[in-house]
């Protein structure tokens, strides 16, 4: 299969195959952030962006394009951040979830690229379930997939890894040539995976009882630079976990079913 860009398609399109039963939508969530030295702006919109477009093909889903704003956070201490009140983020994705179950969609599945996030799109399912009935579903990063994390373990790299696998993917293979310059520069200027830590001493110290308010003090802090850039590997684990996904797209249609049958017995 293929995926299939909403914005690409014709009312008549869509309503044909929504009839056939095609009613999955997918929403890719990134951020516009400083991801160290080496990685660009849009590291996270580009690999949530690349991943549904996977999870698309492999499922025949309705891909939307990726939503850039959302909270970012400390890392605002950088030049580019563009952020959002953690609450207005998630009151545009709920009106945005919203209008597609209207629309006809009814497995919605919203894939998230970015760590800040990561809590308020844990809870996001359950509070928009409890206000207005409507199901979806979460993912983050990797999704959970094993094979996926394993590969990226193994070839090292982290985030410039998933990000190059992203580019490449999304055939920007212009942006993964300057990415790995960008990586050796970084690596010649701070070193190898440099250990860089959290000031004043009082927040690291903060830090290990939970979540503690502060600003990035070192442009490293958020992703240390690392030689091992695989952008094949990177590719290759995204459409391990977009095939992950897709494999329980079958299981979320009978979850949805149940759903719209108990409330039409109320």
């Amino acid at each position: 299969m293929s995926a299939c860009s909403l914005l690409d398609m014709f009312p008549s399109e869509i309503e044909s195959r929504l009839r056939e039963g095609n009613d999955i939508a997918i929403l890719p969530i990134g951020s516009i952030e400083q991801h160290g030295p080496h990685l660009l702006l849009g590291t996270d919109g580009f690999f949530a962006q690349a991943l549904a477009l996977e999870i698309g093909a492999a499922s025949g889903g309705f891909v939307l394009p990726p939503v850039p704003f959302s909270w970012v956070g400390c890392t605002n201490a950088f030049a580019g951040g563009i952020g959002v009140r953690e609450s207005v983020f998630i009151a545009y994705l709920k009106a945005a979830v919203s209008g597609l179950w209207q629309s006809g969609f009814r497995r919605i599945l919203v894939v998230n690229g970015h760590g800040g996030n990561f809590y308020a799109l844990r809870d996001f399912p359950h509070d928009l379930y409890k206000e207005t009935g409507i199901p979806v579903m979460s993912v983050y990063g990797f999704t959970g997939c094993r094979e996926a994390d394993a590969l990226i373990e193994r070839a090292g790299g982290g985030e410039g890894t998933g990000l190059a696998g992203a580019l490449l993917l999304l055939g920007r293979e212009d942006l993964v040539e300057i990415l790995r310059q960008n990586t050796r520069r970084a690596v010649e200027e701070f070193g190898n995976r440099p250990d860089v830590r959290l000031e004043p001493e009082a927040a690291r110290e903060s830090r290990r009882l939970g979540v503690v308010g502060h600003d990035y003090s070192h442009e490293c802090l958020h992703v240390s630079p690392d030689a091992r850039l695989d952008p094949e590997a990177g590719a290759a684990a995204i459409r391990l976990a977009a095939a992950h996904v897709a494999g329980v797209m079958g299981d979320f249609k009978s979850y949805v079913e149940a759903v719209l049958a108990d409330r039409s017995k109320g």
